[in-house]
């Protein structure tokens, strides 16, 4: 039974799993931009939604990729330089540390930043987009509207659980801070 759990704690922790979520991420914006130019002029209620649905497809696609290089280069470093064992002591890892942290590209990164930035901000004009048109939802093809309002909705509520998490993992950590001692 632990063989089994290694198996899967090895497959979870690797460029597999990363590999398979990249792949259904990018079901999201294919689907986006299939629907958005079947339907480019689909939408009386705001002909803007399509639009934003190729473009925020675009978008998406091109961060995945960014993503996928960035992750190519770390896993280069880790397959010309593995992790040293907790036996090899902590100077061995902090050394470690100082070469992966050399390996990283800061204008990738920077781009990536950029990129997310781009994806985020296009989620909030898309979704003021969709939610404007609600009341007029039946002047565009539903297929159209309604994959714009779930991705919008399913978005934002992701944003906001990421922003409750970093926020709970400030409070906790300031408050490990400020611990009396």
């Amino acid at each position: 039974m632990s063989a089994d759990i290694s198996v899967i704690s090895e497959f979870c922790s690797g460029l597999q799993l990363f590999i398979v979520l990249s792949c259904i991420l990018l079901l999201v914006p294919f689907d986006l931009l299939i629907v958005g130019v079947v339907n480019l002029d689909s939408c009386e209620a705001d002909y803007r939604i399509p639009i934003w649905m190729i473009s925020m497809a675009g978008l998406l696609i091109v961060e995945r990729m960014i993503s996928c290089m960035d992750k190519s280069i770390e896993q280069r470093f880790l397959n010309c330089d593995p992790k040293p064992c907790v036996h090899d002591g902590k100077k061995a890892f902090v050394d470690w540390e100082k070469r992966r942290n050399s390996n990283k590209s800061m204008p990738l990164y920077a781009v990536i930043s950029i990129s997310r930035l781009a994806v985020f901000v296009s989620t909030i004009v898309g979704s003021v987009f969709v939610f404007s048109s609600y009341s007029n939802r039946s002047q565009c093809d539903g297929l159209l509207y309604w994959t714009a309002f779930v991705y919008c909705i399913l978005s934002l509520v992701l944003c906001v659980l990421g922003l409750l998490l970093i926020g709970g993992i400030f409070c906790v950590l300031s408050m490990l801070r400020f611990k009396p001692r």
